[in-house]
């Protein structure tokens, strides 16, 4: 469950705006859907914070709140704005959410070395205004970075590799979950 009184404070130093409300509903199905993923791995033994992974997710795109940028470096002003706050646990895995944005030499802040920056990431990459298939909503994001020019070189091949190897390990470790649709990306 997420601490209200942590959202708030979060949400105040964004400058939440009305206009927000979307990218808040969009935090909010990221959130449940990683924090649903993290019981699962936690029930199988790993070691992982569930309402960490939750809280993290639902405020993963804090960074374009309050008229903030809209574009990769909205991951940057998330990133600032939760560790000025002391929230650096939730900074460590909300870095990660949108690695293939960067160049290589710039993602090593978010590479994906724990459960709670892998959940962020694959969370993200299911659930848009609403829930959408692994191919669906990869194929919407390459559509929109290839038609903007917002992939760096190799980043596109890195998503759909990284994408697929990562659903695959977690599906090996939870199993077939049926609000999942672990098909793997083509």
């Amino acid at each position: 469950m997420i601490e209200k009184s942590r959202l708030g404070r979060i949400l105040d130093a964004t400058g939440f705006i009305l206009d927000d409300v979307g990218i808040l509903n969009h935090g909010f199905g990221v959130g449940a859907f990683a924090h649903g993923l993290a019981k699962r791995l936690q029930g199988k033994g790993i070691p992982i914070n569930p309402d960490d992974v939750h809280l993290a997710s639902a405020v993963h795109d804090c960074g374009k709140m309050g008229g903030g940028p809209q574009g990769k470096e909205h991951v940057l002003r998330g990133y600032e704005i939760l560790t000025r706050l002391g929230e650096y646990v939730l900074a460590e895995i909300m870095v990660a959410h949108e690695p293939y944005s960067f160049p290589p030499e710039e993602a090593s802040l978010m590479e994906l070395n724990t459960w709670e920056r892998i959940l962020i990431f694959l969370a993200d990459l299911r659930f848009s205004g609403e829930m959408m298939s692994w191919n669906e909503r990869i194929n919407s994001l390459i559509k929109k970075y290839e038609e903007n020019h917002l992939f760096p070189p190799g980043r596109k091949e890195w998503l759909t590799k990284t994408a697929n190897q990562l659903i695959f390990q977690v599906r090996e470790i939870i199993g077939p979950w049926d609000i999942l649709e672990f098909t793997p990306f083509s």
